[in-house]
């Protein structure tokens, strides 16, 4: 364990891909990054850096970093992924402000 895993207040879980409450921080998400990391592979996911998400009240599931490899792994028909997850207050906490962008659940694709 390294010191930026002992001092990430993030909590290992999964999510769903495909679910429809998933809301892409990013977009519209590019072709060329999706399929870079198609198929999806959880140890290499994991090693540059971690699928991050935050559950907010409303029941939606933010995805702040690793928007592309999300994508992907629903491309994969995959139904669960490793994340580490946070609240909202505890990402503020963390990495500051989350932005007012509300995000979308349709990131589109672009060439």
């Amino acid at each position: 364990m390294d010191a930026e895993e002992i001092s990430d207040p993030g909590g290992w879980g999964e999510i769903d891909p495909t679910s429809d409450r998933l809301v892409f921080r990013q977009y519209p998400l590019l072709r060329s990054e999706i399929d870079a990391v198609r198929p999806f592979h959880q140890s290499l996911s994991d090693h540059r850096e971690p699928i991050r998400v935050v559950f907010v009240d409303s029941g939606d599931i933010l995805i702040m970093q690793g928007n592309h490899r999300v994508y992907g792994a629903r491309q994969d028909g995959l139904v669960a992924i490793g994340i580490l997850f946070y609240t909202s207050e505890s990402w503020t906490v963390s990495f500051g402000q989350i932005s007012s962008d509300p995000g979308t659940k349709d990131p589109g694709v672009t060439p």
